[in-house]
């Protein structure tokens, strides 16, 4: 009986082992991945919640910015659990070697589940390292919902789907920078050109639908030839970097910006209309002629023209009308 119990546990650990690497293996959305593993984990353990915090640069240094450490909390911000779960996590992640950094970003999950506590108002937790080849590039902190006996077959599946888990992750992180690659400007990080184009014609049928307007606004710096020609090109870029920063600094994260060419930038502005878009360039037209660029080793100032326009629903207008009417 003993025999046949052991065999039995062993199992359904290999049942579970198969189904958490058969469910989180091809997903390429970190939340979907994490969303499904806390899913799954219910199968082995009597789980409230799952909280994991990543920071993949340790393992990829050359590339850090690509990989900005992530924090997700099954809690939305601001609350108590929210900021429970942030500083255990911290506190888990100190202890298996990262080293503080402040520019984490925090991404709430839909729970799913009750809360931190579990409804004996206990708060039972395990904390595991997520590696990849022996080096910690994350932690995940389990909250039960009762107590549990955590005996030693239980903790090598866990274990051992941490590990796969890690796995994962990082293929789901390679994934988002390989596509933040082939959608972004090399020079300035804004979005390129066709990465404008598919978004364009998006928000135009979603503001069709709605009856909303939107917004274009079309940005070329002046004279830029000339600061080429003067300065040279390593200061053209310096200029062209500045711009993208001051763009990125005063618009909404709902806002679209695109280096479209050379240099000339496209913003586009879901629910804006040519009142406000103008309002905007105008704010946009000031704060390049006022800023210092280069660190004011360019000596002069840099200006910039714009062209506006506005789509308003039963206009029948193309993407590529749209931007022409700016341009």
């Amino acid at each position: 009986m003993l025999e046949r119990d052991l065999l039995e546990r062993k199992n359904s650990n290999l049942d579970f082992l198969l189904k958490f690497l058969s469910s989180t293996s091809g997903l390429l959305l970190p939340e979907e991945l994490l969303k499904v593993a806390k899913e799954t984990l219910v199968d082995l353990l009597p789980i409230n919640n799952l909280g994991l915090f990543v920071w993949l640069h340790e393992e990829a240094s050359a590339q850090e910015e690509n990989f900005p450490p992530c924090m997700f909390i099954p809690a939305e911000k601001g609350s108590a659990d929210a900021s429970k779960w942030e500083q255990d996590l911290i506190d888990a992640a100190l202890s298996m070697g990262w080293h503080e950094d402040k520019n984490y970003e925090i991404l709430s999950l839909e729970s799913g589940f009750s809360s931190l506590k579990s409804s004996k108002g206990k708060n039972l937790s395990i904390a595991l390292p997520l590696r990849i080849k022996g080096q910690p590039i994350g932690v995940a902190i389990i909250n039960l919902a009762e107590d549990f006996q955590l005996g030693r077959e239980t903790l090598e599946v866990l274990e051992s789907s941490m590990a796969h888990l890690a796995l994962a992750i990082r293929a789901a992180w390679l994934h988002r920078q390989v596509k933040n690659q082939s959608e972004r400007d090399g020079l300035t990080g804004l979005y390129n050109r066709r990465y404008l184009d598919r978004t364009i014609q998006r928000e135009l049928a979603r503001h069709e639908r709605y009856g909303h307007e939107l917004g274009l606004i079309m940005l070329d710096i002046d004279h830029f030839k000339s600061v080429n020609d003067d300065f040279g090109h390593l200061y053209g870029d310096e200029v062209l970097k500045d711009v993208g920063k001051i763009l990125t600094e005063e618009l909404r994260y709902s806002d679209c910006i695109a280096r479209y060419g050379g240099e000339e930038f496209a913003i586009l502005l879901p629910y804006t209309g040519d009142e406000q878009a103008w309002m905007l360039a105008e704010r946009l037209r000031l704060k390049i002629e006022n800023h210092s660029f280069c660190d004011g080793k360019l000596g002069r100032k840099v200006t910039a023209s714009f062209g506006i326009t506005s789509f308003r629903a039963g206009l029948n207008i193309n993407a590529c009308q749209l931007i022409n009417q700016a341009d």
